[in-house]
Order: structure tokens, then C-alpha cells, then sequence
């Protein structure tokens, strides 16, 4: 979904090195990178799920 906002010029050009530096094509891909990530971290957008036995269910039994 296409969003129009205005950014001081010193973030558009910290996008673009943050694009640079991690082979993105356009503001917009490091600009959702940036959200995406934020987003995911403070718990509002969903994780993917872990794999594996979690901590509390560890036994002798599942031990290998």
C-alpha cells in the first residue's frame, strides 16, 4: 500500500545508505525492512514460530 510522507533529508539519505548496505533497491524496501524489524521486536507483528523442544519441556528423555 503506496503511503506519501514527507522526511527531512538526512533520513532520506541515511535510507539510502541503510538500502546500500544491505542490497535493497529502493527507500520503500528499507523503509518496510526498518518497520518490519521494529515491528516484529517490540511484539506487534507476529514471529515466526521456533523450532525444537522448548526449555521447560527439556527432560533426560528428549536429551540429545
Amino acid at each position: 500500500m503506496p503511503i506519501a510522507i514527507e522526511i527531512p533529508s538526512e533520513v532520506e539519505r541515511a535510507l539510502d545508505d541503510y538500502a546500500a548496505a544491505n542490497a535493497m533497491s529502493s527507500r520503500q524496501h528499507a523503509i518496510a525492512s526498518i518497520l518490519s524489524a521494529y515491528l516484529e521486536q517490540s511484539g506487534h507483528l507476529g514471529r515466526t514460530p521456533e523450532h525444537g523442544t522448548r526449555p521447560e519441556d527439556l527432560t533426560t528423555a528428549n536429551d540429545d
